[in-house]
């Protein structure tokens, strides 16, 4: 298997975007009715945010990984041929 970095098609951030704003929006949603004393609402509110989270996350290590010029000295000890 190679370790190659693969360029990430716009499509693909494209989606994860539109995740991300999904879930944002779901938990505002649910933290006005949180807000109101729906009590199930509360944990509604922390999963979006979790998800929105996790995604965030997702997408700033594709897009880091992406750019194989940008941070070559954190990966270049995990990279480099060992010397005979």
């Amino acid at each position: 298997m190679s370790h190659e970095k693969q360029h990430v098609p716009a499509e693909v951030l494209h989606e994860i975007d539109k995740r991300i704003a999904h879930y944002r929006s779901r938990e505002s949603r649910f933290r006005h009715e949180s807000n109101r004393g729906e009590s199930q609402a509360v944990l509604f509110e922390d999963c979006a945010a979790m998800i929105a989270l996790e995604l965030t996350n997702l997408r700033d290590a594709i897009t880091r990984t992406d750019k194989p010029h940008h941070d070559r000295k954190e990966n270049s000890a995990a990279h480099q041929h060992p010397h005979p």
